[in-house]
């Protein structure tokens, strides 16, 4: 017979109560989550096989996920549903930083003509708060997708916000992961271009996210949240060189930040 005490729940390191089961629940839940998201839609089976739980257990989580509206069963596969989409949209909107540099973002994309973004930094991670594909459509550059500060034009202009022993804390929390050959992985080398970008204000990508992908980024903080923000012109290489994207480009990025600066303060 079980010792009565191993059914009991635990406490925290802060004292709080949690459930062992509760927690694996939970984490049950976020990576059915996931895995839709990667796959579009699946069936019970096909998510029981992937992560690695019983079919039961996938079909309760799933049944509880419809109800609430964040999947649709469509003939016994499901998808995500668009609550998850009021859920992001109404955070994004209701952040004075986000509405503010969306604005700014629309007039960026008419005056350059091209692909424009805009990214936030949260948790060592940047996220695409916005995204203008009316000129390119770039496909794996998606609306609140969190990505690699190191690999892209924005999230190293955002990081040149930060002091160098943050940058190095970020480093050492997410790593330097090699997305393409031209991706920085190497720490030192990451500091030194972070310091390049805060002389001159402004941080590019010659592909290191993505081959055949150029950008470039400016970035700003939140005068009161000390949030860090980045609007950026990007596009295919082959119609963004780099003497452009140094020039006029970088230009139009930095002008559009610092109009957002002044908005913000004033």
């Amino acid at each position: 017979m079980a010792d009565d005490r191993t059914q009991r729940p635990t406490a925290n390191a802060d004292g709080e109560i949690e459930s062992s089961a509760a927690v694996k629940s939970n984490r049950t839940l976020f990576a059915i989550i996931d895995e839709l998201q990667t796959r579009g839609s699946a069936g019970v089976t096909e998510l029981a096989n992937e992560i690695g739980f019983s079919k039961s257990t996938v079909h309760k989580h799933l049944t509880s996920l419809e109800e609430e509206d964040f999947v649709v069963n469509d003939g016994g596969r499901y998808r995500l549903g668009f609550r998850f989409l009021t859920i992001g949209g109404t955070l994004r909107d209701e952040n004075d930083l986000c509405h503010q540099a969306n604005v700014k973002a629309g007039e960026l994309g008419n005056e350059t003509d091209q692909m424009v973004l805009v990214s936030i930094k949260e948790e060592g991670r940047g996220i695409f708060t916005f995204v203008d594909r009316s000129r390119y459509d770039i496909k794996n550059i998606i609306l609140g997708e969190r990505f690699h500060l190191h690999a892209t034009a924005s999230g190293k202009a955002m990081l040149a916000t930060h002091a160098d022993e943050e940058i190095e804390e970020i480093v050492d929390d997410n790593g330097l992961t090699e997305l393409t050959s031209s991706t920085i992985t190497d720490k030192a080398e990451l500091l030194e271009r972070i310091g390049v970008i805060r002389e001159r204000g402004y941080a590019l990508n010659l592909e290191e996210r993505q081959r055949g992908i150029r950008a470039v980024s400016a970035a700003t903080t939140h005068p009161e949240t000390g949030m860090a923000c980045a609007m950026t012109v990007a596009g295919p290489a082959n119609r963004l060189p780099k003497q452009e994207l140094e020039g006029t480009y970088a230009n139009a990025v930095l002008g559009a930040v610092n109009e957002l600066e002044l908005e913000m303060r004033y």
